[in-house]
């Protein structure tokens, strides 16, 4: 049920809301569902390289998070990353699957910062991520 609800009448922006007004586990369920389709804005430390055919280094920005902990950026518009770096910056399109693997991947990482300067604003923190990997 929580399928249909969030791919016909959601949007990542939708999913994010309501996992940070209600932490439940429907909650999360629909955020990873609308994650699946999404794709999202993370900035770049550095360019993209190929390191073997079809094989990419995607050096991902990593941040401090308002408690000091490791954190990666993502932003579900163009229009969310221009309003945390207004001059712009290097970015890639990462599908929410591909972001949260990478996240987990990363053990210095324990949030997922959605729109960090900007509505919609969520964190995703590891645990979390993890059970989305889980599913």
């Amino acid at each position: 049920p929580y399928t249909t609800l969030f791919r016909s009448q959601g949007t990542i922006d939708q999913a994010i809301q309501a996992y940070v007004r209600d932490r439940s586990d429907t909650a999360l369920r629909a955020l990873h569902v609308a994650f699946l389709d999404a794709s999202l804005f993370v900035p770049l430390a550095n360019p993209v390289k190929e390191i073997s055919p079809a094989r990419y280094d995607i050096p991902v920005l990593c941040i401090r998070g308002d408690a000091g902990e490791g954190a990666i950026p993502a932003f579900t518009t163009q229009d969310h990353l221009l309003e945390w770096k207004p001059a712009g910056c290097q970015y890639t399109n990462l599908s929410g699957r591909a972001l949260l693997g990478m996240a987990i991947g990363m053990p210095d990482i324990s949030v997922i910062l959605i729109n960090p300067a900007g509505a919609p604003r969520g964190q995703i923190p590891r645990d979390d991520f993890a059970k989305m990997l889980s599913v």
